[in-house]
């Protein structure tokens, strides 16, 4: 009995020291994976890092080269009016102002502008939506949305700074002034009989004034002359079917105007509408530029927890709104014809407000509880409001001019389809965005977030990164049909 006790003594000791070496070997082999996990993260870590320094970069960059740009073009500009009024030609064609010129927008003397096309082109004829939709059930975000529309509806109309950038700069030198008076002076008395003139408008039929004294950057008597630069081949008035009547009403049968709702137009008359009904009522179907409004998701079938002030403060400083400041040619009108005027005035619009047009349609749903936990996060709404209010009131001073050329007969309701103009969502439509809610989405940051996001719904970049797979594209009665035909 006492060498079986002795035997299972020894057999415990041997068992204990054999786990003690197993556990002492296993710890060896453990330590160094640790090792080169905590490595592998800290590389992660400083790459990340690295990555954000480097958009920063880049975004500073890039603001540094717009701003040289602009120098450039302004001192390119004078020399050539300079040139141009001493009889001489300039050496290389004067680029626009702006990154994108209103020839590159609806044509231009030398070549013709090449517009994107689908293939095959087909005539779009979605089914008529009524009025109604189920909005019972809106989230505290949602209102925050609809208020700051509401409050951009009544904002002060202040002059931005893009502005008062386009404006010549005086010159302190006597020749470049008494320069410019005389090609001024040239211009005028060339132009004088001109058809398309400011002295001799193009005739149109029933043609009739409109007086918006608010609107200050388009006055009554500034025509536009743009017709002189088509090689002065004589176009007569622009012909169109009128969408809705001019000065009746007229009733458009289910999906023939498609995507306006035929309800809302048939009751409407050229004569009779006005900005706010323009920018306040729903007359087109939702989900035609942007996403239909649905239930907001639960926080938790997305990622909230990316919606911070650093995350925001890190998308932010890589200038996301530049996907769309892109050349994008006008569909239904030609710049070098007619309605220059007015394409010069949105280009400088949009020049100004493209951020408010890229968060429009990336609302981050930010609760007030969020904004008192993150002063950054605060202070981002607050300027994200007041950015949409100024917006909201120059896109107002845009739909009068827009409005003034509908009753001048020069374009219709079809204008505001046109791919050149940038929307704002409407009633029934979303622009809210949820990071991480795609399926299988699980991204690490608000930068990987957007990838995903504007993958999944090409609608949020307004298409301004493959035009042609814009709606509008699709609408065959909207190509050039505000474009004077040759005589």
């Amino acid at each position: 009995m006492e060498d079986l006790r002795a035997n299972y003594a020894a057999l415990k000791r041997q068992a204990a020291e054999q786990e003690d070496k197993q556990s002492t070997q296993i710890r060896r082999q453990l330590d160094p994976m640790r090792a080169n996990v905590a490595r592998l993260e800290q590389r992660v870590s400083d790459l990340q890092r690295s990555s954000l320094q480097a958009q920063r970069e880049c975004g500073t960059l890039r603001r540094e080269r717009d701003v040289a740009k602009a120098h450039s073009d302004q001192v390119q500009q004078r020399l050539a009016t300079v040139a141009s009024a001493l009889g001489q030609l300039p050496d290389q064609p004067v680029p626009s102002k702006r990154s994108r010129s209103a020839s590159a927008a609806g044509g231009s003397d030398g070549a013709e502008v090449v517009r994107p096309r689908k293939s095959p082109r087909i005539a779009a004829t979605p089914r008529e939506e009524s009025k109604t939709e189920d909005d019972t059930v809106e989230s505290r975000s949602h209102h925050d949305q609809e208020h700051d529309d509401q409050e951009s509806d009544a904002g002060s109309d202040q002059k931005c700074a893009s502005d008062a950038a386009e404006e010549e700069d005086g010159s302190d030198d006597d020749a470049i002034r008494m320069a410019l008076t005389r090609s001024r002076s040239d211009v005028r008395r060339s132009s004088i009989d001109a058809p398309g003139s400011a002295e001799s408008p193009i005739p149109l039929e029933a043609s009739g004034g409109s007086s918006d004294a608010s609107e200050h950057e388009w006055s009554p008597g500034d025509r536009d002359t743009s017709s002189l630069t088509a090689g002065n081949v004589p176009r007569g008035p622009v012909t169109f079917s009128c969408i809705p009547g001019f000065d009746q009403t007229r009733v458009f049968r289910a999906g023939e105007i498609a995507p306006w709702i035929s309800s809302e137009i048939s009751g409407l008359s050229v004569i009779g509408l006005t900005v706010d009904i323009l920018a306040k009522r729903r007359l087109h179907r939702p989900g035609f530029h942007f996403g239909v409004r649905r239930k907001p998701p639960p926080a938790s079938e997305y990622k909230a927890s990316l919606i911070t002030g650093a995350m925001v403060e890190d998308l932010l400083a890589t200038e996301p709104w530049e996907v769309l400041n892109a050349n994008v040619p006008s569909l239904t009108f030609d710049p070098n014809l007619s309605m220059r005027v007015l394409a010069e005035a949105y280009k400088r619009f949009e020049d100004s407000y493209r951020q408010t047009y890229w968060e429009s349609t990336h609302y981050l749903p930010i609760t007030g509880a969020m904004r008192q936990a993150d002063p950054t996060l605060d202070a981002y709404c607050g300027e994200r409001k007041q950015r949409r209010s100024h917006a909201g009131s120059r896109w107002k001073k845009i739909l009068a001019m827009i409005l003034r050329l509908m009753k001048e007969h020069h374009c219709d309701l079809d204008l505001l389809l046109d791919p050149f103009f940038l929307q704002f969502p409407t009633l029934g439509e979303s622009g809210f965005w949820y990071p991480g809610l795609e399926a299988g989405a699980d991204p690490g940051n608000l930068i990987a977030a957007l990838a995903i996001s504007d993958a999944a719904d090409p609608w949020r970049n307004h298409h301004r990164d493959a035009p042609a797979d814009h709606p509008s594209m699709d609408i065959l009665r909207l190509e050039d049909k505000f474009v004077p035909k040759p005589l």
